[in-house]
């Protein structure tokens, strides 16, 4: 039996363009699809990329970053009672952290009724941003719980908190550092109706904080706490993580 060479190259020929034909019919359903659809393969990236982009600038303008979206999610589901999920942590129902204060720029006045307690001593406790003053030597560490600080406005007025119609409170611990010297000591006073209760001091320095227990110190039952430095220039005191018997309201 002979076989026609020249027959079947013209089969093979016409099975590879009919395949050729098939695959160019598909390809043209396929773009005139997405021609119909109104979306070129470039369109639909820059569509994706343009959506991430509203997504991501959004977690910018509320100054969050994806971790942080993340981390304060599963905290404040994560958190059991008695604590409480504060900026990202769980804490202790009675610890103050200052890092949900909310201000407009870098830093500004702490409130009356922060903890049921009064903060107003003409502007002379503020609470700073860690990142946005980290030009103070003492900012970086003495900043326990982040973003928040608290410290006294000028280096020779205390930083002071006090309680109203008659109400006492009770310090247990803080954390307390130098925002500036490279050494100082901190003064605490307490005092119930002008009367002074208790006094501490110690010495202090602008890299690791100190772990005070005013409790152990007899700071109990009083109505005011007084906190400054040893009144040198720039003798700035900052604390943060301060503990007593009262809640937030």
């Amino acid at each position: 039996m002979k076989f026609n060479v020249f027959a079947l190259i013209q089969i093979c020929a016409a099975l590879v363009v009919r395949d050729v034909e098939k695959r160019q019919a598909s390809a043209l359903d396929f773009y005139k699809k997405i021609d119909e659809d109104g979306l070129s393969k470039r369109d639909d990236i820059e569509k994706r990329q343009a959506s991430a982009l509203d997504y991501y600038k959004k977690i910018d303008e509320e100054g969050l970053s994806k971790r942080e979206v993340i981390k304060r999610t599963v905290t404040e589901v994560c958190c059991q009672a008695p604590f409480i999920a504060v900026n990202g942590r769980c804490v202790e129902p009675n610890l103050m952290t200052f890092d949900e204060k909310e201000y407009s720029g870098s830093y500004g006045d702490l409130n009356d009724g922060y903890f049921g307690l009064d903060w107003s001593t003409g502007s002379q406790t503020i609470y700073f941003n860690k990142d946005a003053y980290s030009f103070y030597p003492g900012m970086a560490q003495g900043v326990v719980s982040a973003p928040n600080g608290l410290i006294n406005n000028y280096h020779n007025n205390p930083l002071l908190v006090g309680s109203t119609g008659g109400v006492t409170f009770s310090v247990a611990t803080l954390y307390v550092n130098s925002l500036a010297n490279p050494t100082n000591t901190a003064n605490f006073v307490g005092t119930l109706n002008g009367v002074t209760v208790a006094t501490y001091s110690v010495p202090i320095t602008n890299g690791t904080p100190v772990f005070v227990n005013l409790g152990a110190q007899g700071f109990s039952n009083i109505d005011k706490l007084s906190i400054i430095g040893d009144g040198t220039s720039g003798s700035w005191i900052l604390i943060d993580d301060l503990s007593t018997n009262l809640t937030n309201p």
